[in-house]
């Protein structure tokens, strides 16, 4: 059984976006399930083993970094875990168009995507001085973080 067109159906459509909005893939690709965006130069790395629904989605992840620069600049973000909050809902948005996602495969990413907020708030709140924003905690089920 020949499964070539359904085991690269994840690069083909990032290749696709990639396209549709100028962005360029580097090498290396990254051999773990991250990735990284470089805004200036418009160019994603993205994971080197594209064979999953997360590793499909944390490349969708880069390509919404691009995408948000263009309609927000990332310098008019005070803090990272904003911009990255944002970032993580474009994502999650544009992975329920893709019809051979499930909802378990966005829900999983889901539960990844919120505990990389609080992770990331976490490292920007470490004199805990910051209250994190209602709506990114609501949203991350963050309840302790709300202001009263």
């Amino acid at each position: 059984m020949n499964n070539s067109v359904d085991d690269n159906k994840y690069e083909l459509a990032i290749n696709e976006l990639c396209d549709e909005y100028n962005i360029t893939i580097l090498h290396p690709k990254y051999k773990h399930m991250s990735g990284r965006a470089w805004l200036s130069i418009r160019s994603i790395s993205i994971p080197v083993y594209m064979t999953t629904p997360y590793s499909f989605m944390v490349a969708l992840h880069e390509i919404n970094h691009v995408i948000l620069n263009d309609i927000i600049p990332i310098a008019d973000y005070k803090y990272t875990y904003l911009l990255e909050y944002e970032v993580e809902r474009m994502t999650i948005l544009l992975a329920r168009s893709y019809e051979f996602l499930s909802d378990a495969d966005i829900y999983n990413y889901t539960q990844h995507a919120h505990q990389y907020i609080v992770d990331i708030f976490n490292r920007e709140n470490s004199n805990d001085e910051l209250i994190m924003d209602f709506n990114v905690a609501m949203w991350a089920g963050q309840t302790r973080y709300t202001a009263q």
